[in-house]
């Protein structure tokens, strides 16, 4: 009898895993899916599974897939692959999950700024962006760790100078690296990777509420020094902008009337 028994229970226990292997992802997506991930066409199981169109925290996207493994939900974490389109470039990475922490890794990401532009206070910058991150970790949606680095290309910002010419400005590439983030600041070191002006420093995002990048202040903290093919259009701005320039051409900017005009 006992022998029949667990017959039995291991037959109910194989059928249980087989349901939850084949557990349909639209159905998933209907029950347990956030307010902030809309989904559509979506196919497969929730394991490994398809969604034709997809928005993310408003990021929109297409031809989500994802691959789920089964084995760490035992330990209460979610882990697998994800990759997608956007609409001007591709994201691929690794993640695993608690009820509060998301952990990405081998993040690769390539885009524009205009695309970002859904979760970022760019005031109409425009450029090309590329991001490896050996680990990103989120927490309440709010990024605590970040390891890698976030490239820019063919970046153009609004005027230099309050009141000049509307035309963009171009400011040729830069990288973001030794991420520095705390409850109300955001740091990263910069430095140009070409253009017409050699750039080493500190950009910062002062937060005015935890948690939210809502009325941020930016600011800049290094040194500026022009190339011999700095454009006429950015001659008068650097000079207007220039707090101190010493004996080989390094520049302190003062980037307040600038910012405070975005």
């Amino acid at each position: 009898m006992l022998a029949k028994r667990s017959l039995v229970a291991l037959g109910c226990g194989a059928y249980v895993a087989f349901a939850l292997l084949q557990f349909p992802a639209a159905t998933a997506y209907r029950w347990f899916a956030p307010d902030s991930a809309v989904l559509s066409g979506v196919s497969g199981t929730v394991w490994a599974g398809r969604a034709a169109l997809a928005s993310i925290g408003g990021l929109p996207m297409r031809d989500l897939e994802w691959d789920l493994k089964a084995l760490p939900l035992l330990i209460g974490r979610a882990s697998g692959h994800l990759s997608g389109r956007l609409a001007d470039g591709f994201v691929d990475a690794s993640a695993a999950a608690t009820w509060r922490t998301l952990n990405l890794s081998d993040v690769e990401l390539a885009t524009s700024l205009d695309t970002l532009g859904v979760w970022l206070p760019l005031q109409g910058a425009r450029g090309s962006v590329s991001v490896n991150l050996e680990e990103l970790t989120l927490r309440n949606n709010w990024p605590m760790s970040i390891v890698g680095s976030v490239r820019v290309g063919q970046l153009e910002v609004p005027p230099l100078v309050p009141g000049g010419n509307a035309a963009l400005v171009p400011l040729g590439g830069y990288e973001l690296t030794n991420f520095a983030l705390a409850e109300r600041r955001l740091a990263a070191q910069l430095r140009d990777t070409g253009g017409p002006l050699e750039v080493s420093g500190t950009v910062a995002l002062a937060l005015q509420t935890a948690g939210s990048l809502r009325g941020a202040v930016p600011s800049f903290d290094g040194r500026v020094r022009e190339r011999a093919d700095l454009p006429a259009e950015l001659r008068e701005p650097l000079e207007f902008l220039t707090a101190e320039i010493d004996g080989s051409g390094w520049r302190t900017l003062n980037l307040d009337p600038w910012l405070q005009s975005l």
